[in-house]
C-alpha cells in the first residue's frame, strides 16, 4: 500500500468515527467505517484531481465511486495557500449508509510529494 493511501486511511479512520472509539485498534475503526481500501483509492484519487493541476480552482468538485463496493463521495477543494489544499470529503459507504463529510489538509513537502497534515 503506497504512503498516501495508507495516510488517507489513517485519517479518515480518525475523522468519521466519534471520539470514543480512540482506543480501539486502527483495522477495527478501518472496518466499522463501511468504507474499503478501494474506496479510499477513488477518494484520494478525486482529491488529487483537485490539487495536483497547474491551475487548482478553490470550490471546484469532483465526485468519486467505487462499483464495487457501491461507496460514493465527492471532494470538494475548500481552500489553497502557498503550499498546502484543504478539501471537504463528503462519503457514503455502500451507497446507502448516511454520508459523513471530514476535512483533509495536504501540503506539498520540499521532496515535492504531497503529504497529509493536520
Amino acid at each position: 500500500m503506497t504512503k498516501p493511501i495508507a495516510a488517507l486511511l489513517l485519517l479518515a479512520a480518525t475523522a468519521l468515527v466519534p471520539p470514543w472509539v480512540s482506543a480501539q485498534t486502527l483495522s477495527k475503526t478501518l472496518r466499522e467505517s463501511g468504507l474499503t481500501p478501494g474506496d479510499f483509492e477513488a477518494m484520494g484519487a478525486a482529491g488529487r484531481a483537485l490539487y495536483e493541476t497547474a491551475a487548482p480552482q478553490v470550490g471546484k468538485t469532483v465526485s468519486w465511486s467505487n462499483p464495487e463496493s457501491g461507496s460514493q463521495g465527492t471532494a470538494r477543494l475548500e481552500a489553497l495557500d502557498a503550499a498546502c489544499a484543504t478539501l471537504l470529503n463528503t462519503v457514503q459507504p455502500g451507497g446507502d449508509a448516511p454520508a459523513r463529510s471530514f476535512r483533509q489538509r495536504m501540503c506539498k513537502a520540499a521532496s515535492g510529494q504531497w503529504v497529509l497534515t493536520p
